[in-house]
Parts: C-alpha cells; sequence; structure tokens
C-alpha cells in the first residue's frame, strides 16, 4: 500500500491518500518515525496547531505500537526546536505506547520565543534516536524497516555553515539511515526552496505546504464553485493564451509549479495540428519580466501538437529584475487577439471558446496610469474580446486582491493558488471540466443571488430537493446519491383512531433533484421515487407539547444505481452528513458507501 501525505483543503482539513505502489508503509519488520517540530517565535499560535493536528492525523493513521521495541509495528520519537532542541519523547519511550498517549504528548506542545536551529533538531535525531535506537538495532534493522522523517517548519535557518552541516546531515540520513524526509512548510513565511532541497527525492512527492490561510482561500476563491467556470473546446475550437510571469520574484519551485500546471492544461485541451486550429485548440504564451516576450503565437507552425508546447514550455527559465504585467497583456491584445482573432472571422462567432491564465504573484507596476491601463486592456480581453480569465497565483508573496481584479466575473471561480504540486492535477482537470468529484459533500455552486430579482443561482445549494406524497409538499437534503433527508411528518400520518403512525407507499411519494423553482420546467431536473423509507425509530408523529413532533426525520433509499439513484452533476451534490448516525437508525453500515 503506497500512502501519499497530502496537505490539502481548508484548516483542520487534512486527507492520507493512498494507491498502490509503496512509498511510507509500516513494512514487515515495522516502521520509525521521527518529527522535528518548530516551536521558534515564527511560528504563529495558528500555525503550530495546524503542525500538530496533521502530526496527530499521522499517528492515528499508522497507530502506534504497544512494545518498547516495536515488534512490527510502529514507533514515534518527536523533537521540538527553537534556538535549542529538546527531545519529547524517543522511540522506546514507556510512556508513549499508544495513540492516545502520543497525542496527549503533542497537546501539549507550546510555541517558545527566540530564533531557530533545525540543524541542532537534525543533530538530535541522529545522536539521539538514530545511532542508539536504529543504527545498532537489528532486530527493526535491515531492508524491511521503513523510516520516516517529517520535518515542520518555515525553515528559516541560522547561517551558511550551519546550513551546509543541516545539507549535510540530512544527506546521511537519507543515504545511510534510508530515510524518507518529508519536509512540511508551516507558518506565514515559508522558504519553499530550502523544503525542496531537504525533502527526499523526487522533492514534489515529498514536499507539502500547510497554509495558514487556506481558510480564507476558501471563502474567497471555492474550489468548490470552479466547476461553473470550466472551459470546453465549442464548435469552432478554443484559442488559450498563456502569460507567465518569469520575473525574479519568481522563485525556481514556483516556475517548476507553472510549467508543471500548464503542461496539464495543454494535455487536457489537446492541440490543433493545423494553423488556423480548424475545431481543435491553438495555444499562445507570452513570457514576463520587465519586458513581455511572445514566445510563440496561435498560429505559430512550430507548436502543432502537444509534444511541440511542452517542449516550449520546458524552456522558459526565470530572469532577473522587476516585472510588467501591463506589458505582458498589452502585448496579448494587440499582437494575439487583434491580429489573429478579432480579424479572423472564420475562428470568430458564438461558438468561439476564449481563455486566458495569467500565472504571477500579481505584483504590478507602482506607477497608476499603468495599473489602470492594465485594467482596461483587462476589461476590454474579457468585454470586446469575450475572454475567460483566469487568474493563478504562484509564488511566495501572492498578492490575492490583484489576482481578483483580473479574473473574469465570478472572481471565486476564476482565482486558483497554487501551493504545492498536488493542486496542479485537481486545479486543472477542474478548468477543463474533467474528472470532478460530484460526490464530495458540501460543496455550492455560487452563493450569490441575482440583484434585480433576489433569486438564488441555480446550483447554489446542489444538495436541495422537493418532495411530493399525498398533496403534501416538502424539502429535503440529498445526503449521497443513495440516500434523501427530509421531515417523516412528510412521508407519514398518523391514523386518528389508533393514533399509529402510518408510512405512505413508496410509490406515492417523489423526489425532486437539480431544479431552481418549483414549479417550472427545468432541463437539469432528475425525479425518482424511493425504494424504502427509514423513519427515526422515537417517531411517533404525534404533536407534543406546542405542536412539536419530536424525532420528525425520515432518511429514503433511493435504490440502485443506474435505475433509481439521481446522477450527481453540477448541480446536484450531496450535503455533509454524520454518517454514524445514519448506520445506527439502519443498523448495518452499507450508509453512502
Amino acid at each position: 500500500m503506497h500512502c501519499e501525505i497530502y496537505v490539502v483543503g481548508v484548516i483542520l482539513g487534512w486527507t492520507l491518500h493512498c494507491s498502490g505502489e509503496s512509498q511510507l508503509t509500516v513494512g514487515e519488520k515495522g516502521l520509525d518515525v521521527i518529527i522535528l517540530m518548530d516551536t521558534s517565535a515564527s511560528i504563529d499560535p495558528v500555525s503550530l496547531e495546524l503542525a500538530k493536528q496533521f502530526t496527530k492525523i499521522i499517528v492515528k493513521n499508522f497507530g502506534v505500537s504497544a512494545r518498547a521495541d516495536g515488534g512490527n509495528e510502529t514507533r514515534f520519537a518527536l523533537i521540538t526546536f527553537d534556538q535549542d532542541a529538546k527531545l519529547v519523547f524517543n522511540l522506546n519511550d514507556a510512556t508513549v505506547r499508544s495513540v492516545d498517549a502520543v497525542i496527549k504528548k503533542i497537546n501539549e506542545i507550546k510555541t517558545s520565543g527566540g530564533g531557530k536551529s533545525l540543524i541542532s533538531a537534525i543533530d538530535k535525531a541522529v545522536n539521539d534516536i538514530y545511532f542508539p535506537f536504529i543504527f545498532k538495532d537489528v532486530t527493526r534493522g535491515g531492508p524491511d524497516t521503513n523510516r520516516a522523517v517529517f520535518i515542520l517548519t518555515d525553515t528559516a535557518n541560522d547561517n551558511v555553515h550551519s546550513t551546509l552541516r543541516l545539507h549535510l546531515r540530512i544527506k546521511a540520513l537519507k543515504e545511510h539511515g534510508k530515510f524518507k524526509i518529508f519536509a512540511l512548510g508551516v507558518g506565514r513565511n515559508i522558504d519553499r526552496q530550502t523544503l525542496w532541497d531537504i525533502a527526499s527525492e523526487p522533492p514534489h512527492e515529498h514536499m507539502f505546504v500547510i497554509d495558514v490561510f487556506k481558510d480564507l482561500q476558501k471563502i474567497g476563491d471555492s474550489i468548490a464553485g470552479k466547476y461553473l467556470a470550466q472551459s470546453s473546446v465549442g464548435e469552432r475550437g478554443l484559442d488559450v493564451i498563456i502569460i507567465m510571469d518569469t520575473s525574479a520574484t519568481i522563485g525556481i519551485v514556483s516556475l517548476e509549479l507553472a510549467k508543471h500546471f500548464m503542461k496539464i492544461i495543454v494535455k487536457n485541451f489537446e492541440v490543433s495540428a493545423s494553423a488556423d486550429g480548424g475545431n481543435g485548440t491553438r495555444f499562445a504564451l507570452i513570457t514576463f519580466d520587465q519586458d513581455a516576450k511572445l514566445v510563440f503565437n496561435l498560429n505559430d507552425a512550430s507548436v502543432r501538437s502537444i509534444d511541440a508546447v511542452i517542449k516550449k514550455i520546458n524552456e522558459i527559465k526565470t530572469k532577473d529584475g522587476g516585472k510588467s504585467l501591463t506589458m505582458a497583456i498589452d502585448r496579448a491584445f494587440s499582437e494575439i487577439y487583434m491580429r489573429l482573432i478579432h480579424m479572423n472571422a472564420a475562428r470568430g462567432g458564438l461558438d468561439r471558446n476564449r481563455t486566458v491564465f495569467i500565472l504571477t504573484d500579481a505584483a504590478i507596476d507602482t506607477d497608476h496610469y499603468r495599473t489602470a491601463m492594465l485594467k482596461r486592456r483587462i476589461n476590454m480581453l474579457k468585454e470586446h474580446g469575450k475572454f475567460k480569465i483566469f487568474a493563478i497565483g504562484v509564488g511566495r508573496n501572492i498578492d490575492r486582491q490583484t489576482l481578483w481584479e483580473i479574473a473574469s466575473e465570478p472572481p471565486h471561480e476564476h482565482v486558483f493558488v497554487i501551493d504545492d504540486f498536488k493542486d496542479l492535477r485537481r486545479i486543472g482537470d477542474t478548468i477543463a471540466g474533467k474528472n470532478i468529484d460530484f460526490g464530495e459533500c458540501g460543496k455550492p455552486g455560487k452563493v450569490n443571488v441575482h440583484q434585480d430579482t433576489g433569486d438564488a443561482v441555480k446550483g447554489a445549494w446542489p444538495w436541495v430537493g422537493w418532495i411530493g406524497a399525498r398533496g403534501k409538499l416538502c424539502g429535503g437534503a440529498l445526503l449521497c446519491d443513495k440516500f434523501f433527508i427530509t421531515a417523516a411528518r412528510c412521508v407519514s400520518e398518523v391514523n386518528e383512531t389508533t393514533n399509529e403512525m402510518v408510512p405512505y407507499p413508496t410509490r406515492e411519494i417523489s423526489v425532486s433533484l437539480g431544479i431552481i423553482k418549483l414549479f417550472d420546467q427545468d432541463i437539469e431536473q432528475q425525479m425518482t421515487s424511493p425504494v424504502n423509507v427509514i423513519f427515526h425509530p422515537n417517531y411517533t408523529g404525534i404533536p407534543e407539547k406546542y405542536g412539536v413532533r419530536y424525532n420528525d426525520v425520515a432518511i429514503l433509499d433511493l435504490g440502485e444505481i443506474n435505475k433509481t439513484r439521481p446522477t450527481l452533476n453540477s448541480f446536484i451534490k450531496p450535503i455533509c452528513f454524520p454518517y454514524h448516525h445514519l448506520i445506527v437508525w439502519r443498523n448495518d453500515t452499507s450508509a453512502c458507501s
């Protein structure tokens, strides 16, 4: 079982993704995990909580051996560091022989004042953990023993001498100790290059960033809504302009992220073999620093295949100096749009799709005139050129407000921030409208309302549905494609003679999903009937004081896949629900599985 640690989503939102190859497992002779956690002054309390939460999930996923020697299970050791390093507990510590015991120790960690010395933590890991308990322990040695180090820090180091010693120690752990080094960035000023350097090969599989501002990103530019902003080739093809920042503020790692992202986009949309594009996709690429360079245009004969475009992207390098996004937009407007799109009726018309991808940290000219010119050019591309503009944030100091301003409306569907390599495929597929997991719960669409009518936008709350039964009309929510929850009174009545609750026959109950207006026909509407109704076991249907019916809830079983269950899509998605309650009601374990 191959496990990759993905640091994703909002605060406290982590997943452990496993696939078929072997990366980090307990192994036949067990797993030894060393955690190095930065507690210096540069790690704020929120970042520390993120680091602690991540660590606790790792502990829960791998378990903890009840034996000091580990047996064939997992042992943990923890070192915290600021200007000094402290061994909180070692691999053979008798006080940490269970998951709860390790988590208790993690919960007690606090930040401290002063600087930081990562090399002191590495030295302590080597001298107090590796040599005493791993290097000399033949019962836990050999090729069947897996070893991992998780380093959680913003990676600011002491001095040049310490940095050199750090890299030598890390190299020794990787090569002689056979450790996998996972570098996890926490804090507000993450040095991605150092993380990249200390992580195991390949770095993009072992370097992750825990971003304390991910909760703000979810509010502002939620990925959940971006499926509505997907691009497509259309009947007459797609023209894509890539504008890539190569200025000094874009580091090597960030540039590689940007290039990798664009290669995913190219593979998703493919490339037309003809210069006029036919009904396929044409790409143009502009790079910019203080100047702007047209690398290739839409009709360039040298980029008529996926491999040819990717080759050009691979050749891009960063440059010294400032940046002028305005010059890049000017070049896109004059040399691409005006010359090859606006004047080309064969590639125009309503069926023509046009997209601009702007990859930058969004720092723009301080000159107010140039800033105003940039915004005018962007608006012309949006309004007259009918371009969708996606603003992709890369780099270490992303100006999200500027990204927001230059992206197409609504911005939360057209602004993305690339934090690490694990984001790339998901974001690329989302833009292309591919491989979208509509079964992910709690992901709304556009939640704004029409200003003129006050109506909700279609797909805003895709889990909302309607129940019709014996003249009753009720609302409810989709739990997954199998279950729908509503009020029990909507699908039952009380016998006036016996005071017993009488369920309605399932054939008399209809469920409507994917609609925005209740009595209007909608092409997206799906209707079905349940195969079974599961009432709360304590529901009687008899009104109590003030007319309250306690336990007034029922779950409708929508039956089999491809028969009576709805098909999930952009307008029909589930709400989040604590499924263990559903399992208790049903007395089985098949809830939404």
